[in-house]
């Protein structure tokens, strides 16, 4: 059985394959189990940073991803998933919209429409899911992985590690880890938030980029959803880590 920690530690051993923000794009998610499937090794990590359901597309694959997701993430030690801003609101019951759609109660729909008699138990399952998932992970070569962030209220890695499931609707440090973009924030948030976790550079997903965009030493990556180019990371877990721009070289794309 998984223990399941809210930050995720990571030694010099291996690569991470990172992966942000599918939004039910079943066919994406697909295509990078198949990389998955052949970068697997016993010191390699896979990272999903969340926001893996709630579909932005025609074709909504959420419930089959989470299918899916689940049945690694119980039976792989080195399957780790991210909580995105879109599975909390599943937790919090919090309405998200995209353009008109309520995005909360599209999900609900979705479910009752499939499981019919067994919606309730289904929607319970997927949210008892969804409350395991940590909100970071920390390599030991100093990256922060997460959906989102930085946030400025955070002081030191135990405000992470701390996350209570009873507190998700009104912890600042995680709704800012969940839906702070940095081109919103001071920049001068981002320097002191990697200070105190000791790292000198993050990766996130949650802003469309048009592959990924370099702000700092931020690196906002868009696998699936964004604006254009689909692109994910092969974070080198031994390679010494000084600055965002470090990061560059371990992007990869998937068109």
């Amino acid at each position: 059985m998984k223990e399941y920690e809210k930050l995720i530690e990571l030694p010099l051993k291996g690569k991470a394959l990172i992966i942000t923000d599918l939004h039910g794009n079943l066919e994406d998610y697909n295509r990078y189990m198949k990389i998955w499937k052949e970068f697997k090794d016993k010191n390699n990590h896979l990272i999903l940073t969340g926001d893996f359901i709630h579909s932005c597309y025609q074709i909504d694959g959420s419930l089959e991803i989470i299918d899916s997701i689940k049945n690694h993430f119980e039976n792989e030690k080195n399957f780790h998933i991210l909580l995105g801003n879109h599975e909390w609101a599943q937790i919090t019951g919090e309405s998200v919209y995209k353009g008109f759609s309520n995005q909360t109660q599209d999900f609900i729909d979705l479910i009752q429409e499939k499981y019919d008699d067994n919606a309730d138990n289904k929607m319970e399952s997927h949210i008892n899911f969804f409350k395991t998932l940590a909100i970071a992970v920390k390599t030991e070569n100093k990256v922060l992985v997460s959906h989102a962030g930085p946030s400025q209220h955070l002081k030191s890695e135990d405000d992470i590690k701390n996350i209570s499931e009873n507190d998700y609707s009104r912890n600042l440090v995680l709704y800012e880890m969940l839906w702070s973009r940095n081109m919103e924030c001071s920049r001068n948030y981002l320097d002191p938030f990697l200070k105190h976790l000791n790292c000198n550079a993050s990766i996130v997903g949650h802003t469309p980029v048009n592959g990924v965009e370099l702000h700092g030493n931020q690196l906002i990556v868009s696998s699936s959803f964004g604006m254009g180019r689909k692109a994910y990371v092969e974070l080198d877990l031994k390679e010494e880590i000084n600055i965002g721009g470090d990061l560059l070289k371990m992007v990869k794309y998937l068109d």
